[in-house]
């Protein structure tokens, strides 16, 4: 167990030069190591560094990113009013597609769906919210 965590801290200190030649990859090695050991660990080292750089950055956990929405309009009888007078209010229900970034190397994102549903109100509020948004994007993007 600990050669394992030995080596998975000297990769770490590899990903985080800034060169990935085998000469940078030789100056983590403690003095008096054995020298030819050395030259093959770097070398090894060296060519697997491009891809285990990208696969450690590929496994950064990070926000949701949205995929897509579908929504459709919903009119429920208001519980609260007189059968006789066939109130209804409406509602949406929104189904966003989110990716979920996956916490781990290698493996794909997780595709999820949030589904909520908005009254009038609260959605004017939302679609309010979102055009300042859209403003200062806009803004900044020039």
């Amino acid at each position: 167990m600990n050669l394992r965590r030995t080596l998975t801290t000297f990769i770490q200190q590899c990903l985080s030069l800034p060169s990935f030649e085998k000469e940078a990859v030789q100056t983590l090695f403690p003095s008096g190591f054995h020298p030819q050991l050395q030259n093959l660990l770097s070398a090894l080292v060296a060519s697997k560094l491009p891809s285990w750089r990208e696969a450690s950055l590929a496994g950064v956990v990070g926000l949701p990113k949205y995929r897509g929405v579908e929504w459709s309009i919903n009119l429920k009888s208001a519980s609260n009013a007189a059968p006789a007078q066939g109130s209804s209010v409406p509602s949406a229900v929104v189904r966003l597609q989110l990716e979920k970034p996956s916490g781990r190397v290698g493996s794909r994102a997780q595709q999820e769906e949030v589904v909520f549903e908005l009254s009038p109100g609260p959605l004017q509020v939302m679609l309010e919210g979102l055009g300042k948004i859209k403003d200062q994007l806009q803004s900044i993007a020039g």
